[in-house]
């Protein structure tokens, strides 16, 4: 039924239900309370306008002020950091060169000075001409390799990271056997004396009967014992053993460069011995017998037999080694025949035996005189040719040429005669020391004006040095150098610039996106008011959100008016060692910037873990296919594996091959065919891991006491050896992991008993233990740990069990990051 009003005391019928309040009013109350709601608006149009002019007058740049001097402070900092790094490298640039040229000009005042004392004492002798002449020579082609070499500098952009700018000398001097020096001192040996030579750094070893001497390099006897045993066929150095190893006709000694104690080594039995030769792990030596046998020795902990190389793979049963001379891995042979009276080099691999060439040389020998070879630089070989009075040069390919010298003498002693010069009729007054010839007093001092008269050239020749040494040109030498150095830090410069610009912008960005924010609600809310006011609409919903949110937006514009914006700047560190100096071009591995995950690769159930990888390709196992991945981890090449469990792969640089192992069988993998080929010549095994180096394959046994097993790569794939425990392991522990690095293998042991694990490293040569670490890793065996190596003789473990990475360095020492 009709209603009264509900304003109290009003006594009109309602006409209608306010949306606003839900109250029935009449007409006159209705029309009163929307005005009443409507007067409302103008308030809050106010503070929307207050809101509006607050936010025009917002200074950006005053808000983000502080912010930009910091990072401008940083820049300046980066660019003396830059410039820092730039002037010393110039100044090492000039340092390099500046010394080179120094250490040529006190030898060019050397000569000068020694040249002019010969000309005022009017004393020079043959030797004194000779010895000028070989220095000055010398000293030229030194001059011209400084004038003509360039130095050669590698930078990378700056990314700060060790190593980003190199400078190599790329200057290279090898032997000349053309300008052999003359005789500098003879020394007269007794009979019966053995001819056998031995050196290091410091001293040579000889025997002048019935004494073992040692010689300083001034060839003064420092040293000397008595050799109270047989015939002395060899000798060699050891820097390993820090002793000279004698070899006598059926025993080895040592020899103490310190106290000449002499020793017999008791651990190699006797035989006839002929030659030896030491690398940095092992004793090669070869025996007196026709079909020569090579034997290898360790030489720590003890010298023990590894090996022994018998005829018809030392040499043929008609040829005896006389001569055997190790040098970067390889052994040359000097190898007799005894049928047809010739000889020649064979160079063998150190590491496998296997011959790698053979030259035939025109000597037709002799019982009575010895034929040795020494290396030279470059895997390159001299012989001493003692029937032709010549050294052979063999270059590294195994070409030989011959140089004739006059090294070989006899002193011959005389009664007195007549003066040596053709024709001279007069008695000899003096040996003369310069050309060992008698000759009488005219002639002799005719022979001293000759010589002295030969010193003039030789101080043109070295005054020309010295001028030349004048006139290089430092700056000039460096220049190309310098503009690359130069041209590196206007980048790091423009670099830096462009980071802070980049840092500024954002800053600016970051306030003007909360004010453009505020500002677009705020015309948001106008534009509300403005609609309500000008349909005169208003409820109190309407009024009560407006209301609340023009409250939130002035708390929200006291903030950005009150509040600061915080910068954190790490300083720009560029490490000490970020600009490296030297001959090798060395880029560590940081463990600590790790790259995030570039791609993730699903793989089917089945698949097994292991990878490989060489230069451009991936290996991996994705069921039932073997898959290779290129550069950007994409699919480019697959084969079916239908064969067994995959337990481990690796590449081989040497047979271009990538190597998989499975339960019992090992397969070459071709990269370009995919094609799957199993190697015969291993036989079916428990195999566990692989690893190979340039000559050998690696093998551990999937069994406890797990054996490391050696193969041959070329001409075939063959076993060498077998190392079994407990010299491997014990007999409770399995190698898990074999991974080849320089001339030394890293094993990952585990031991199934105390479920623990241990990294073990062995010369890959003598299998001898170098050093063993227990790892804090209780083993699963649902979990393969793999390990690598990284640059400078290090490890990197990859332990599964605790997602972590391990870093073994060379030390011993041991980090480790958390993989999350």
């Amino acid at each position: 039924m009709s209603q009264s009003c509900a304003v109290y005391e009003c006594k009109r019928a309602s006409r209608a239900l306010c949306h606003c309040c839900q109250q029935n009013l009449c007409i006159p109350h209705l029309t009163e309370h929307n005005d009443l709601l409507n007067a409302q608006l103008n308030p809050l149009i106010d503070e929307v306008n207050s809101l509006g002019d607050r936010l025009k007058t917002v200074d950006i740049q005053e808000k983000t002020r502080q912010c930009r001097q910091k990072l401008e402070q940083w820049r300046i900092d980066c660019h003396q950091q830059i410039d820092s790094v730039f002037e010393k490298k110039c100044q090492q640039l000039n340092q390099l060169v500046e010394e080179k040229v120094e250490k040529q000009r006190q030898e060019v005042t050397r000569i000068q000075s020694k040249l002019s004392e010969l000309i005022r004492e009017q004393e020079a002798t043959r030797q004194d001409i000779d010895i000028l002449t070989s220095t000055i020579s010398h000293l030229q082609n030194k001059m011209s390799n400084i004038e003509q070499s360039s130095i050669h500098i590698n930078i990378r952009p700056l990314v700060i990271d060790t190593n980003c700018i190199r400078i190599n000398d790329t200057n290279y001097h090898g032997f000349d056997s053309s300008i052999l020096s003359p005789i500098y001192k003879t020394i007269n040996c007794a009979d019966g004396t053995f001819r056998a030579l031995a050196s290091n750094d410091q001293y040579l070893l000889f025997h002048d009967a019935p004494n073992l001497c040692l010689l300083d390099q001034n060839l003064t006897v420092v040293r000397k014992n008595l050799w109270d045993h047989g015939n002395i066929f060899d000798m060699c150095w050891s820097s390993t053993l820090k002793q000279f190893i004698v070899i006598e006709q059926n025993d080895i000694y040592l020899v103490n460069e310190n106290t000449m104690s002499i020793e017999r080594i008791e651990t190699i039995k006797k035989e006839k011995w002929m030659s030896c030769t030491c690398s940095d792990t092992s004793l090669f030596l070869s025996t007196r017998v026709y079909g020569s046998s090579i034997l290898e020795f360790s030489l720590l902990p003890a010298i023990n037999l590894i090996r022994e190389l018998k005829y018809p793979d030392s040499c043929m049963e008609t040829e005896l080694i006389t001569c055997i001379e190790y040098n970067n891995e390889t052994l040359a042979l000097l190898i007799r025949n005894h049928v047809n009276k010739t000889m020649r080099i064979e160079l063998k691999s150190s590491i496998t035996f296997d011959h790698i060439w053979s030259l035939q040389l025109d000597i037709v020998w002799n019982k009575e005189k010895t034929i040795r070879c020494c290396s030279l630089i470059d895997d390159e070989w001299l012989i001493a040719d003692h029937e032709n009075n010549r050294l052979i040069h063999v270059s590294k390919g195994g070409t030989a040429t011959n140089n004739d010298t006059n090294n070989l003498y006899f002193l011959l002693h005389s009664m007195s005669q007549q003066c040596a010069i053709v024709g001279c009729k007069r008695t000899s007054r003096a040996l003369c020391h310069c050309c060992q010839q008698n000759l009488c007093i005219p002639h002799l001092t005719e022979h001293n004006d000759l010589l002295n008269s030969q010193l003039n050239p030789l101080i043109d020749e070295v005054n020309s040095l010295g001028d030349r040494l004048t006139t290089l040109d430092i700056q000039e030498k460096t220049r190309q150098c310098r503009q690359k150095l130069e041209q590196w830090r206007i980048d790091c410069h423009q670099q830096i610039d462009s980071v802070f610009e980049e840092k500024c912008k954002q800053l600016t960005q970051l306030v003007e996106e909360k004010v453009e924010k505020q500002r677009e609600e705020v015309t948001r809310i106008q534009s509300k008011l403005s609609k309500l006011i000008h349909e005169q609409e208003a409820t109190h919903q309407d009024i009560d959100i407006l209301t609340s949110t023009i409250s939130h937006l002035q708390k929200e514009m006291s903030n950005i008016e009150q509040s600061s914006i915080h910068i954190n700047i790490r300083p720009l560190v560029i490490d000490t060692n970020c600009i490296r100096i030297n001959d090798t071009n060395y880029h560590g591995f940081d463990l600590s910037i790790l790259s995030p995950i570039y791609k993730t690769i699903n793989r089917s159930n089945g698949s097994s873990r292991e990878l490989a990888s060489n230069d451009q390709y991936l290996l991996f196992h994705d069921a039932p296919n073997l898959c290779l991945l290129d550069q950007n981890l994409t699919v480019v090449r697959k084969n079916l594996w239908d064969h067994g469990k995959i337990f481990d792969m690796c590449w081989s640089s040497t047979l271009k091959q990538l190597i998989v192992i499975e339960p019992n069988d090992i397969y070459l993998v071709n990269e370009n065919t995919m094609s799957i080929e199993r190697i015969e010549t291993i036989k079916k095994e428990k195999w566990m891991s692989c690893t190979c180096s340039d000559t050998s394959l690696y093998l551990s046994t999937r069994v406890h006491g797990s054996s490391i097993l050696e193969f041959s790569l070329l001409p075939a794939i063959n076993l060498i050896r077998e190392l079994k425990y407990p010299d491997s392991c014990m007999e409770t522990e399995d190698i898990t992991c074999i991974e080849y690095n320089n001339e030394t293998l890293a094993l990952l042991i585990r031991n199934h008993v105390n479920k623990t694990m241990r990294i073990e490293l062995k010369s890959s040569i003598t299998f001898q233990r170098i050093w063993s670490l227990q790892l804090d890793i209780m083993c699963n065996k649902g979990k393969t740990i793999r390990c690598c190596s990284l640059i400078d003789d290090e490890w990197l473990i990859a332990d599964h069990e605790n997602n972590r990475l391990i870093q073994n360095r060379r030390n011993l020492f041991m980090s480790s990051i958390a993989i999350l």
